[in-house]
Formats: C-alpha cells, sequence, structure tokens
C-alpha cells in the first residue's frame, strides 16, 4: 500500500475531485489518501467523502507575507496576453479604481519584459529559495511520507507550499489545473513535476505561459464533464422539469448568472419574460435561471421571479462554510448542473463558462454583451469581459452567438428555436478544443494516470 496527498483547498474542488470517478477508483485501488484540507474537521464533509483508506489533514491556508506578495506580483507581470491588459486596463469589479499609470508601467515596462521567458524560471528560483515550505508543512511530509503528492489547483498559494516540501522530499508531484482560464492569467510560483489539463487550448497555454515541456503535460479531459454522457443520466426531462414547476412542452431557456460582476441579470431575465408573455417568440418558452453559486446570495438578485409564471429559480444550494469559497459540494449539488442541462433548449449567459458546458451537451449558447436598458461607456459594460484571452479564443471559435441589445437576443432566440442545430460543428469543435474528449471516461483516465505514477520509482527533476 503507497500513500497520495490530496491537496483540497476549496468546496468547488471537492465537488469536481471527490464526487468523481477519480475519487472513487482511488479508494478502490487499496492505497491510503491523505486529504490536506481546510475542512479536516467539518462532519458534513468528513460523512461525506469518508473511506477506509481516507484520512483528513489540516491544510495550511497562511495569509500572504511581502515576500509572497513581491513574488505573486512578478508571476503575473511576467505573463503578457489579453486577459493581463484586461485587468489592467479595468481591475475586475470596478474601472474607476484602476490607476492609468498602472497601464503605462505595463505596456512600457512589464510587457517587453514578459518575452524574456528566463525571467519566470528566475522568479521561481528565487521564490523556492526565498520562501521555502513552513515547518508545519514539512512536518506533515515527513509524518505521512507520500508517495505521490496529487494537487489540484497547483496555481493556489497555499498549494504551492505543498508543492515545495514535496520536491524537497523527491516525492513525484502531479498538478490538476482548475479550470480552462487558469493559465492565462499568472505565471504558477511552482511546476508540479506532470501536469493535467483539460484540452489542446490549456496545453498550448501550460507551454506558452507556464513553460511546461510537452512530455510532462497531459491531456485528459474535464472529469466535472464525465455526468454529461447518456450513463449518467438520473431521471427524465419531463420529471426534472415538473419538479422545478416547469411545463415539460415548453420549450426551457437556460440564464445563466455571473454574479457580481452582471448586475444587471435580473433586466435580462425580465426581457426574455415580456417576450414569453407577448409570445414574442415562435415558441411557447419559459426561463430558468441558475444563480452564480460562487457568490453568496446571487439568488436574492431573482427574488422577483421566484413565484412567476414559465419562470424558475434555481435555489437548492446549500453553503459549505468549512471552505473560504462555500461552494456547495455534495453529491446532489453535483449531479445539479448535469440534471439542468439534460432538460433545457438553449443557454443565455455572459462571458461565463457554462458556455463550454452547455457545448459539451450540444446546447446552443446566446451571450449577452449588453446592459439591459442602460447605456454604459464600454469599460463598465458586461462587453468588456469579452476581451479577456480566455473568452476571446471562445468567440473566435463562432460557437455561440453574441449580442447588443434585447432586439438581437430575440432573434437570436426565435432563430435558435426555429433550427437549434445552427453553429453545431462551431460548438463540436470548441468543445474538442477547450475540454478535449467528452465521453465519460476523463475522470478514469485522471486516476489510472496516477495510480501510474505511483508505480514510477524515480520522480521527473522539477523546473
Amino acid at each position: 500500500m503507497k500513500t497520495i496527498l490530496i491537496t483540497i483547498s476549496r468546496g468547488f474542488l471537492a465537488r469536481n475531485i471527490l464526487q468523481t470517478d477519480i475519487f472513487s477508483i482511488l479508494k478502490r485501488s487499496g492505497h491510503r489518501l491523505v486529504i490536506a484540507t481546510p475542512a479536516w474537521q467539518d462532519r458534513e464533509f468528513i460523512k461525506e467523502f469518508q473511506g477506509a483508506q481516507v484520512e483528513f489533514v489540516p491544510m495550511e491556508t497562511p495569509e500572504w507575507n511581502w515576500l509572497d506578495k513581491i513574488f505573486m506580483g512578478l508571476n503575473h507581470n511576467l505573463v503578457w496576453n489579453r486577459t493581463v491588459l484586461f485587468t489592467v486596463k479595468y481591475g475586475i469589479y470596478d474601472p474607476d479604481k484602476v490607476s492609468p499609470f498602472r497601464l503605462w508601467i505595463q505596456l512600457l515596462f512589464w510587457r517587453p519584459l514578459s518575452h524574456l521567458v528566463f525571467l519566470r524560471k528566475l522568479s521561481r528560483y528565487f521564490d523556492k529559495k526565498l520562501c521555502p515550505p513552513s515547518d508545519f508543512v514539512r512536518q506533515q511530509i515527513k509524518t505521512y511520507n507520500p508517495d505521490l503528492l496529487f494537487s489540484t489547483n497547483p496555481m493556489e498559494h497555499w498549494d504551492s507550499y505543498y508543492i515545495k516540501a514535496t520536491e524537497e522530499a523527491g516525492i513525484p508531484t502531479v498538478g490538476l489545473v482548475k479550470s480552462w482560464d487558469n493559465m492565462s492569467k499568472t505565471s504558477f510560483r511552482i511546476l508540479t513535476d506532470e501536469v493535467i489539463v483539460w484540452g489542446p487550448y490549456m496545453e498550448e497555454e501550460a507551454k506558452r505561459y507556464q513553460l511546461y515541456p510537452a512530455e510532462r503535460i497531459h491531456v485528459l479531459g474535464v472529469p466535472q464533464f464525465d455526468i454529461y454522457t447518456e450513463r449518467y443520466i438520473r431521471a427524465p426531462r419531463e420529471k426534472t422539469l415538473a419538479d422545478a414547476g416547469l411545463d415539460p412542452e415548453r420549450k426551457t431557456i437556460l440564464f445563466g448568472s455571473e454574479g457580481k460582476v452582471t448586475p444587471d441579470d435580473p433586466e435580462i431575465v425580465g426581457g426574455i419574460m415580456q417576450m414569453i408573455d407577448q409570445q414574442d417568440l415562435i415558441e411557447p418558452c419559459q426561463v430558468w435561471v441558475r444563480p452564480h453559486f460562487g457568490y453568496k446570495k446571487d439568488e436574492d438578485k431573482f427574488l422577483a421571479y421566484f413565484d412567476r409564471a414559465h419562470a424558475y429559480v434555481d435555489r437548492k444550494n446549500v453553503p459549505r462554510m468549512a471552505f473560504y469559497d462555500q461552494w456547495d459540494y455534495s453529491r446532489e449539488h453535483y449531479f445539479r448542473l448535469a440534471d439542468t442541462l439534460q432538460v433545457v433548449d438553449i443557454l443565455v449567459t455572459t462571458a461565463s463558462t457554462l458556455a463550454i458546458d452547455a457545448a459539451a451537451c450540444s446546447i446552443p449558447t446566446v451571450l449577452i454583451a449588453f446592459d439591459g436598458s442602460r447605456k454604459l461607456p464600454h469599460r463598465h459594460s458586461v462587453a468588456r469581459w469579452y476581451e479577456t484571452e480566455y473568452y476571446s479564443n471562445v468567440i473566435e471559435t463562432g460557437a455561440a452567438v453574441k449580442v447588443y441589445n434585447f432586439s438581437e437576443l430575440q432573434a437570436a432566440l426565435n432563430a435558435l428555436l426555429a433550427d437549434t442545430t445552427i453553429r453545431s460543428k462551431q460548438r463540436r469543435d470548441l468543445v474538442t478544443h477547450f475540454a478535449g474528449a467528452v465521453d465519460g471516461h476523463s475522470s478514469e483516465r485522471i486516476a489510472s494516470f496516477l495510480l501510474t505514477m505511483l508505480e514510477t520509482d524515480e520522480s521527473t527533476p522539477h523546473v
């Protein structure tokens, strides 16, 4: 029996890793699984994921010190692309707080330096020297003596210390990058020996921005997409819709909120409801609203639609306080999005990852690039979100329809209601490029890779 140390820093990761077949296959392997997590003493978490060879241990979650801030800043500034330019120009939540001086510094100083790739390697070298893992993490590694570290979020500040500590101890490491948009945001503080990515898009960015050699990048798919295949369907379409108080005879439009960054979502939903009430759509329709569960109480902004005819606001989310993201990692919530995507006909959202989920389920997407009835300057408009590196690439596939006002939204909905196969080839290409193979077996491939790593006698040297 060997030992795998697994980092789970967020509820989102608990759902995507521990609720998939990655975890169930590893448990059946008979090896000991040590899970380092902030939820190590949480009763609900332990009950959900306990097993005969599973042990939960505290994950050290230190605040950034001044050296951490320096290296995190270096890592961010030594990468240049449309995502970095976006954050410099607009920030995240309040563009008015962005300094024009910072933009010029970025363009005149950091942008040229980002082309000197050796600086990223140099930054990582001094990061390891000046910010070594704490005695707490080192002692954990010594106590549990893992044969493999599985970092489920290698760009995470906390994970970096576990990667450093296992490197010191000569223990091989595997990283699974959390999401498709992570690679372009920053240079990782330290690289794992091997890295698992979703599809060709992330593979290319792992080379370009993280400087991973091609032979250390493994394209294995999206584990949480496995449940989008037919063998995971749990209930008939009619029952899922009836349980939501919706009519199985109507076409269903899924509206996906982006939380705090899309404050005009309720007005967009209101516009769609008006189209339905006035019979402006060519088919009788209804709206299923999915709040962004990563933002606290995002569902409250849709209060006006809680009891509205032909509308349903999904409130089946239970925040898990053991994690700072409070993501609902329950089995029921894990299947909730898959159940939803099995019954809807069109997705309407704003620059959301949901467009990839929808395409994986052959659902067309309409992308909102306007702010309801308001005419905001571009720097304040949701339209700016399509300028990031990752979403620019989505737009370039032509898989989704982007609309700039309610008239265009109505026209797009009617076109897709008439023929949902519009842009179907582009959607298939989008899925292949961003998510790899969606065949229901990504988790198996990842678990098999980890078990194969356990059999490897020597680890690959770190960069």
